[in-house]
């Protein structure tokens, strides 16, 4: 998806990239704003690092949640302090 949302011909595609996503995604962006996030990060694409966050997974109500607990979430805040050099 990422690739595919760094080239312009994409964008012109949107109704397309849409349907694919269909109900899983929902985004406020405007298509303006996708516009130039598209222009100024497609490089971007090629320094990705991922983190997993643990945790357990259960409904409240009709809503799924993932459950961190406090010790993963201060590992996840300690290592993007880190990549971030903040």
């Amino acid at each position: 998806m990422i690739n595919k949302g760094a080239s312009f011909s994409s964008l012109t595609r949107f109704d397309d990239i849409f349907e694919a996503l269909g109900k899983n995604v929902k985004t406020d962006i405007t298509f303006n704003e996708m516009i130039d996030i598209q222009k100024n990060y497609k490089d971007t694409r090629h320094n990705i690092s991922q983190l997993t966050i643990e945790g357990d997974g259960q409904y409240i109500g009709n809503v799924w949640y993932l459950i961190v607990p406090d010790e993963e979430k201060q590992r996840v805040q300690t290592e993007l302090k880190e990549h971030l050099e903040i």
